[in-house]
């Protein structure tokens, strides 16, 4: 790995949990605790963090540069990470959120990763992961492949999980994107999918993006912790599986609370 895609990778590190050991970005990267020590000398010096012993946390600049909506993409992620184990075959469609999550799979060992988004792609192989950026009509606005090429190119492929985000869910529990090719590629995506994991922000919530997608049934739904209790009160009674900021002590224990059978 270069110095630079390392740099890289612990910045967005550091970005999403504010502060990381010396010891961990080692094994993490691979690489030296003594290479770990100089490039977070280096980040200091340009002022994105400030080091402490053992290890380093972002800087005051960077955290106030912090939007809520970031700060609310990445407490998704973190947790739907934990739906990811090593060696899986996955697929992470376009999005903010999603995008988070591949910076919390740096970790993750042997992963395959399919994807229409230029930024998660990079993302990925920047952390040494193996990526199948679909091809297709590409959107300059979400910066991802639509169309009738991606389509057919993800029928080429197995994945074990899907993590798909999307853009509104209203008060019927029916989840809705901003436009109809992102539709039409996101229902070809559910179609192929062995395990559905949908992310939403909370404050998508009450909202309708301009194309239904359907009302959320059997699938997995990873939201934030501040969802209105009304909202957590009809995912229990409709029988959805519904995930916030829960810790577990294990992927295993995770899985099975997930998938019991």
């Amino acid at each position: 790995m270069f110095a630079v895609e390392r740099k890289r990778l612990i910045q967005n590190y550091i970005a999403d949990n504010g502060k990381a050991e010396v010891s961990k970005l080692s094994r993490m990267l691979a690489v030296s605790e003594v290479t770990i020590r100089r490039d977070l000398e280096l980040l200091e010096k340009e002022g994105w963090l400030h080091r402490t012993h053992g290890g380093a946390v972002l800087s005051n600049n960077e955290l106030e540069n912090r939007s809520d909506e970031d700060e609310i993409s990445i407490e998704i992620a973190l947790v739907a990470s934990r739906f990811v184990q090593d060696g899986d075959n996955i697929c992470v469609t376009n999005g903010k959120t999603n995008l988070h999550l591949a910076r919390k799979l740096t970790s993750r060992r042997g992963l395959t990763v399919l994807t229409n988004d230029i930024a998660i792609a990079s993302e990925m192989a920047s952390q040494g992961k193996k990526v199948v950026l679909l091809g297709g009509e590409f959107d300059p606005d979400e910066r991802a492949s639509f169309g009738t090429l991606a389509i057919e190119n993800l029928r080429n492929f197995f994945v074990s999980k899907v993590f798909m985000e999307v853009d509104g869910v209203n008060e019927d529990l029916v989840f809705s994107v901003n436009s109809p090719t992102k539709a039409s590629f996101l229902t070809a995506v559910m179609a192929e999918a062995k395990r559905l994991i949908i992310l939403c922000p909370y404050t998508r919530f009450q909202n309708s993006a301009f194309y239904n997608m359907g009302k959320i049934s059997s699938y997995v739904f990873v939201t934030n912790a501040r969802l209105e209790d009304s909202y957590k009160k009809r995912f229990f009674e409709e029988g959805i599986s519904l995930f916030t900021s829960v810790e577990f002590g294990s992927y295993d224990e995770f899985e099975k609370t997930v998938y019991p059978n």
